[in-house]
């Protein structure tokens, strides 16, 4: 069974957090569980769900996931919160989407790689020296 965590935070994006989270458990043999800070998220429109697992589990999962959010870049340039988050790219398949790329830059995860990431978040990432994908 792969274990997949999709780290949510307040003011998720559901789109990003909800679809991949039905998407990744209608998959044979993938078990997806959103992941967290806190045991409940509201999103950037307001929905309040239940976060089923830690920020600890996410270090124990086969994959990590990033949603975005409006937060995002508090996230990426919190020092405490960054210290808390364990991935371990040699160990566990490691993405993003959209803004949840600045957490993987915030983690330094994404040096010297290309950044496949939303307009709004571009700016941020050209600004620390990472290069987007695409136009």
């Amino acid at each position: 069974m792969l274990n997949v965590a999709i780290i949510t935070l307040p003011e998720f994006n559901e789109l990003d957090s909800f679809v991949a989270l039905a998407m990744l458990n209608r998959a044979e043999g993938v078990r997806a569980f959103l992941a967290g800070p806190a045991s409940v998220a509201t999103s950037m429109n307001g929905v309040e769900t239940r976060i089923g697992g830690s920020l600890n589990d996410a270090a124990d999962a086969d994959a990590v996931l990033f949603g975005s959010g409006m937060q995002s870049k508090a996230y990426a340039e919190d020092r405490t919160f960054l210290t808390s988050i364990s991935v371990d790219p040699a160990r566990q398949l490691v993405g993003s989407q959209c803004s949840g790329a600045m957490i993987l830059a915030g983690l330094g995860l994404l040096d010297d790689m290309p950044v496949c990431t939303d307009n709004k978040t571009r700016t941020w990432i050209e600004s620390h020296g990472l290069t987007v994908t695409g136009e």
